[in-house]
């Protein structure tokens, strides 16, 4: 799978580096949140994880495509999913976004790696 996202840890920061069209609907490059800022990472069929209400900046087609920034139920959310499947899900206690859903090449390395983090 190709995805236009790349994901990298630096600093203590998790890294979001977006490419291509990912890029315009992400409004961003670079998203860099503290991993300190980390409630849980998880690996999920993006059919469990319940689509947000509002498109606040980005796109969203059908039920299975959506990047960019949303909100609904109360969460700040940052999308980038091209297609059914597995992606990872990352709840954050910060400022601007509650909560990541992206789909990386191999998530469950991700979701063990951000739950657990290297200080």
């Amino acid at each position: 799978m190709d995805v236009p996202l790349e994901l990298s840890t630096d600093d203590g920061d998790l890294i979001l580096t977006a490419s291509g069209m990912t890029r315009v609907w992400l409004a961003h490059k670079t998203i860099r949140i503290p991993l300190s800022a980390i409630r849980s990472a998880q690996v999920m069929s993006v059919d469990e994880v319940p689509m947000p209400e509002v498109k606040v900046h980005g796109e969203r087609l059908g039920d299975h495509h959506a990047a960019g920034r949303f909100s609904g139920d109360g969460l700040r959310q940052l999308w980038n999913v091209e297609t059914s499947g597995q992606v990872l899900v990352v709840d954050l206690s910060g400022d601007s976004l509650d909560r990541l859903v992206l789909q990386v090449d191999d998530p469950q390395p991700w979701a063990d790696r951000l739950s657990n983090p290297v200080s």
